[in-house]
């Protein structure tokens, strides 16, 4: 429910800003200061939104447990600002096999933690010796 609005926001979040990096002919320090403080500015602006937002798409919800989601969503803007400048400076030396690598790593690294939880939640107890020769005399 709650990503729906964030990935509305995703949308204006680079405001084309990084592929502007990546296409401009002649790219300096001073630029990508510009370029990084003006992507910061909109990602704290879409942080804010989400967070004064979130009571009221809890209403739309009539859900209130998502307004805490949304809020805790909505740091990911703050955090994937520091991802656009150095994203598309590797993308305008074209080093995609490093973008890869570490997309991968992360992804990998992410869908083990994954896994191994849902293998945690969804796991039985454990059972004591007695609880199992219990069991196992009931059924003869």
């Amino acid at each position: 429910m709650a990503t729906v609005f964030v990935a509305f926001l995703t949308m204006f979040s680079e405001f084309g800003l990084g592929p502007a990096v990546v296409q401009r002919r002649d790219i300096d320090d001073p630029l990508l200061k510009r370029v990084f403080g003006v992507i910061l500015i909109v990602h704290a602006s879409l942080t804010l939104v989400l967070v004064l937002a979130a009571p009221l798409i809890a209403e739309f919800y009539r859900e209130p447990r998502v307004a805490s989601v949304v809020r805790v969503l909505s740091l990911q803007f703050m955090i994937s600002a520091f991802v656009v400048i150095p994203d598309a400076m590797l993308q305008r030396r074209m080093e995609f096999k490093h973008r890869s690598l570490l997309d991968f790593r992360l992804r990998g690294s992410l869908s083990i933690r994954a896994k191994e939880k849902r293998r945690r939640l969804s796991a039985p107890p454990p059972l004591s010796p007695n609880a199992l020769f219990r069991a196992r005399s009931r059924r003869c």
